[in-house]
């Protein structure tokens, strides 16, 4: 694996005090931000079922076939051209009607019942058009090799400034930005040895990989970093990803998550930090 960058200038994506996500309790970490850009008030829907698909609507009835012929991603059995996170994000994203961001998720992370379940939530509200939506990782979920669902990621990325400027591509939110990480804490409960695992990417590539030492300890929390300075730092244009592997295949047990950093542009300013709920819409 190529390393990244060790020293670094960069903001959070979430709140610079980090987020805690704990694995087969809660949620895992966001994996992907989705916006309608259709009519204000059309009643335009998502909706993740139980069963894995990712259904599309216009108006909460008929499917959108502007991001397939059917408006429906099968992401329980997904078809080869559906089957990682970087494949969908282009589908959506051929669709006039949407917008949807990589966050936590690789190019190259799996689809098949990764999402969490979201019951169908209209997108072209006031509040939603300017907030968006965004969609978390089932926490039991195993990304690829063994990597357990919940990544933290620290980008550029804005909802409230964001602009899809052309159908078929999405436009880079971390363009002319470079982000850091600053502290990481995880604590495992596997009964395995485990790694944090870093990833400088863009909507485009996955770029670099780097995995973190020490193996982290079964039930021991195992904190890096100061808060100050930082630990790594991504390619400029690029985001990054924190991850905890399982140096076993599969996963089992609780999984802590916590980090923080920064994300400066190319004039050094630090873009300020915001939090990764989802509005009531």
């Amino acid at each position: 694996m190529a390393t990244l960058e060790s020293i670094g200038i960069s903001q959070a994506f979430a709140p610079t005090q980090g987020v805690s996500i704990v694995g087969a309790t809660t949620v895992g970490g966001v994996l992907f931000w989705i916006r309608y850009e259709g009519t204000t008030g059309s009643g335009a829907t998502v909706e993740v079922e139980a069963a894995g698909n990712m259904i599309f609507t216009l108006d909460g009835t008929n499917a959108d076939t502007t991001v397939n012929s059917t408006g429906t991603i099968d992401l329980s059995t997904p078809a080869s051209t559906e089957n990682s996170m970087g494949e969908v994000m282009d589908l959506v994203n051929h669709s006039d009607n949407w917008a949807m961001v990589l966050l936590g998720a690789r190019r190259a992370s799996l689809t098949d019942n990764a999402i969490l379940t979201v019951a169908e939530v209209d997108l072209s509200t006031a509040a939603k058009k300017a907030t968006g939506h965004y969609f978390f990782q089932d926490p039991a979920a195993v990304d690829g090799t063994s990597e357990y669902g919940m990544p933290w990621a620290i980008s550029g990325f804005d909802p409230s400034s964001y602009n899809k400027l052309e159908s078929g591509s999405a436009t880079n939110p971390d363009l002319n930005c470079q982000s850091s990480l600053t502290w990481v804490n995880a604590n495992t409960d596997w009964s395995s040895a485990g790694h944090l695992v870093l990833y400088s990417c863009s909507q485009k590539s996955d770029g670099d990989a780097f995995k973190i030492i020490p193996i982290l300890a079964d039930n021991t929390d195992t904190p890096l970093g100061n808060h100050v300075s930082p630990i790594h730092r991504s390619r400029i244009g690029e985001r990054l990803i924190v991850r905890v592997v399982n140096d076993q295949t599969g996963v089992s047990g609780a999984t802590t998550l916590d980090a923080s950093g920064f994300t400066t542009n190319t004039r050094g300013d630090i873009k300020p930090g915001y939090s990764i709920t989802n509005s009531a819409g």
